[in-house]
């Protein structure tokens, strides 16, 4: 279990760290009349000539106050607060997340049906997912900034092996040819 493998993730839900608050700006969607007739969007890709590729107007807000929500878990409910963080048991290991069909098959189903019974719902469709960072790819990105600047392979396989766990690492031969393909499309 994702949870049981990562106890500092419990302890985290438990509320056992300082609140943190922070102040900060933010940009948010300012009220326009078109918007009541057209709906806001953004498009991620190039549209043809003459079609924008955005409608939004933002406006932004000073002296936002942020704060942690972990150390008040407990109290936020999704009824009062329109959220809640609550622990998810999952049948995946850290590991798996490197593996989109282990993804797909499992985590999405478990976080769907853990949705499904949490909000009533007769139905939960995710229609998009993302994994922040895969260890592999990491340890690419970093031996490519390597490469940029140059350097000594020694050094740099030092200074990863340091970085990395055991369980995560891939032969370097392998690290070096998917860097090498890699660079070459710079």
């Amino acid at each position: 279990m994702l949870l049981d493998e990562r106890p500092e993730l419990l302890a985290t839900m438990a509320g056992d760290l300082p609140a943190i608050t922070l102040q900060t700006s933010m940009h948010f969607l300012k009220k326009q009349k078109k918007y009541k007739t057209e709906k806001p969007y953004s498009l991620r890709f190039v549209p043809p000539p003459g079609f924008p590729r955005s409608n939004i107007v933002l406006e932004k807000h000073d002296d936002i106050i942020i704060e942690d929500a972990r150390p008040n878990v407990s109290r936020l409910s999704f009824e009062e607060h329109g959220f809640e963080i609550m622990p998810l048991n999952t049948s995946m290991s850290y590991k798996d997340f490197e593996v989109e069909d282990l993804i797909k098959e499992f985590y999405l189903r478990e976080v769907a049906d853990t949705l499904r019974d949490r909000l009533g719902a007769k139905h939960v469709h995710i229609f998009e997912h993302t994994v922040r960072s895969l260890p592999v790819l990491n340890r690419i990105r970093r031996l490519l900034t390597w490469l940029r600047c140059g350097g000594d392979i020694q050094s740099f396989r030092s200074l990863l092996a340091s970085r990395t766990s055991g369980t995560n690492r891939l032969p370097w031969r392998i690290l070096v040819r998917v860097a090498k393909r890699v660079w070459s499309q710079y």
